[in-house]
C-alpha cells in the first residue's frame, strides 16, 4: 500500500492459512483479531520516510510460527502470540530504539512487552540504531520462554542499559560497545554479552560497567568478544549461579568481585559454578583487589592485581587443592599459579574447608610480590602439606 493499510473484518476476526506479508509505505493498522497458521510479516514505512507505524488493536496469533514486525514505531494495545516460535521487532532507516522506560524514535514500553508471547524475542538487527534500555522488570518478559535478544550490530551502534533492568534471559550483541550503567539481572536463563559483533578494532568495542554496578545471571554468564575488553569504572560485581566464561580482557578501575557460583550448590539444586578465564585474555587491576569465588577455577589467561591482592575462595564450603592435588572442590595447579601476579595471593577464607598442598614449585609463585596466605578458617578445617615438598617465593 502506498498509504495506510487498514485491516478490519465485519466478523471481528481476520484469518489466513498461509504465509502472510503486509506492506505499506505508511501505517499498518490492525483493528481486529488476526489468526494465521504460518509465518507473519508486517512491514510499515517501506520507503523509510519515518512516517509508518504498526498499530495493533486486535489479538494476533500465529500458532507456533514466526512473527516479524518492521516499522518506524509500534503501538501495541492487544496481544501478539507466536507460541513456540520467535518474534522479531525492528525499526526502519537506522532509527534508535528505546525499551522499557527509555525514550527513542522507536519505543517498546514495558506494558507492550507484556503483550508478547514467544520462544525468543529479538529487538533490533544489523540495520537499526542504538538500543537504550531502562526499567524493564522480570515480569515484563515472563511470557518469553527463551531469551530476549538485543542486537545493535549496525556499524558504530551500541546497547546502553541506562537504569536497572531485569530479564528472564538475555543475549546482548552490539557493534560498538555495551554500556552497563545500572544493575542488570536475569531471573531464569543465561546472560551473554558481545560488545564487538564485527570483531574489528574500529571504535569503543568495549563492555563498560559503571561504578557500583552488579551484573548477575541466574544460570551461566558468558562475556565473549574478539578485539574487545570489559572496563569497570569503579567497584563492580560480576555474578552467576552455574558458571562463568570470560573470553576477553578486563581492566578493573576499582574492586572487582567475581562469583561464578552464587547458589553455592549446598542444596544440590544447581550444577557447575566454575570460573574460566580463556586463553589469551587477562584481568588487570593496577591498585584494587580482585576477589574470585567459584566451585573451581580454570585459569588459561593472566590475572594481575598490581599493588593490590588477589583472593581465591572455594564456594560450596568446599576444600581447596594447591599444586598436584585433584580431589578437592577447587584445584589451583602450578601452571595456574604462574599466571597470577599480585602483592598478596590469599587462598581461602573463614568458610573454606580443608586446604591440601602438594608439590608447589617456587617458580609458580615468582610473581607474588609479598606472600601467599592460606586460610582454612572454618571450624574443623586444616591446612595439610602432603607427601611431596612444596616451596613458595
Amino acid at each position: 500500500a502506498a498509504g495506510d493499510l487498514n485491516l478490519d473484518s465485519d466478523k471481528g476476526e481476520l484469518s489466513s492459512t498461509g504465509t502472510l506479508t503486509l506492506e505499506s509505505n505508511q501505517d499498518i493498522n490492525l483493528n481486529d483479531d488476526l489468526d494465521i497458521s504460518d509465518n507473519l510479516v508486517f512491514s510499515a514505512d517501506k520507503d523509510e520516510s519515518g512516517a509508518g507505524d504498526i498499530n495493533v488493536s486486535g489479538d494476533v496469533i500465529s500458532h507456533d510460527h514466526d512473527i516479524t514486525m518492521t516499522s518506524a514505531n509500534v503501538d501495541l494495545v492487544n496481544s501478539i502470540n507466536a507460541g513456540t516460535q520467535d518474534i522479531y521487532l525492528n525499526t526502519t532507516n537506522g532509527r534508535n530504539i528505546g525499551v522499557g522506560d527509555s525514550v527513542a524514535e522507536y519505543n517498546l514500553s514495558s506494558s507492550e512487552m507484556l503483550l508478547l508471547t514467544a520462544n525468543d524475542l529479538y529487538i533490533g538487527d544489523n540495520t537499526s540504531g542504538d538500543i537504550t534500555i531502562s526499567g524493564v522488570d522480570g515480569a515484563d518478559t515472563a511470557t518469553i520462554t527463551g531469551v530476549v535478544n538485543l542486537e545493535a550490530t549496525k556499524d558504530d551502534k551500541q546497547v546502553i542499559f541506562e537504569g536497572a533492568n531485569t530479564f528472564n534471559g538475555l543475549n546482548v550483541l552490539a557493534n560498538n560497545g555495551i554500556l552497563v550503567q545500572a544493575d542488570l539481572t536475569t531471573l531464569e536463563k543465561e546472560l551473554n554479552f558481545n560488545a564487538n559483533s564485527d570483531n574489528a578494532s574500529d571504535g569503543v568495542d568495549k563492555t563498560v560497567v559503571s561504578d557500583g554496578v552488579t551484573i548477575q545471571s541466574e544460570t551461566f554468564l558468558t562475556i565473549n568478544s574478539t578485539n574487545s575488553e570489559m572496563q569497570t569504572l569503579g567497584v563492580a560485581n560480576i555474578l552467576a549461579k552455574t558458571g562463568m566464561d570470560l573470553n576477553l580482557d578486563i581492566t578493573a578501575n576499582g574492586v572487582l568481585n567475581i562469583n561464578s557460583d552464587v547458589d553455592t550448590d549446598t542444596d544440590g539444586e544447581l550444577p557447575g559454578g566454575d570460573f574460566t578465564l580463556l586463553s589469551g585474555n587477562s584481568i588487570v587491576s593496577a591498585s584494587s583487589n580482585i576477589n574470585i569465588d567459584a566451585n573451581d577455577i580454570h585459569l588459561l589467561g593472566d590475572i594481575d592485581t598490581g599493588s593490590a591482592d588477589l583472593e581465591l575462595v572455594s564456594s560450596d564450603l568446599g576444600g581447596i587443592g594447591i599444586g598436584d592435588v585433584s580431589d578437592q572442590g577447587m584445584h589451583i595447579d602450578n601452571s595456574e599459579l604462574a599466571l597470577i601476579s599480585a602483592t598478596n595471593l590469599i587462598i581461602g577464607d573463614s568458610d573454606s574447608g580443608d586446604i591440601l598442598v602438594n608439590n608447589v614449585s617456587s617458580v609458580s609463585t615468582t610473581n607474588i610480590d609479598n606472600k601467599t596466605v592460606l586460610r582454612a578458617n572454618r571450624v574443623g578445617a586444616d591446612v595439610t602439606f602432603k607427601e611431596t615438598a612444596s616451596a613458595f617465593k
